[in-house]
């Protein structure tokens, strides 16, 4: 009769479910932010490339 009692308590208790709920949360709000992140970084890679450039043209047609 006790085991029963325990085992009945065991399923009832959602503290487990709640926890792995937050955790998957958590780590679809890092996934996105971390994909965020990192086009947000390709981009202003590219733009610094591109005004790298400029300005050594800029450079070059001063220096002629």
């Amino acid at each position: 009769m006790r085991r029963l009692r325990q085992l009945r308590r065991l399923v009832q208790d959602d503290r487990g479910f709640t926890a792995l709920e937050y955790t998957l949360i958590t780590v679809i709000i890092g996934a996105v932010i971390l994909s965020g992140v990192d086009i947000i970084g390709n981009a202003l890679q590219s733009s610094y490339t591109d005004i790298s450039a400029i300005l050594a043209q800029q450079a070059s047609k001063a220096g002629s």
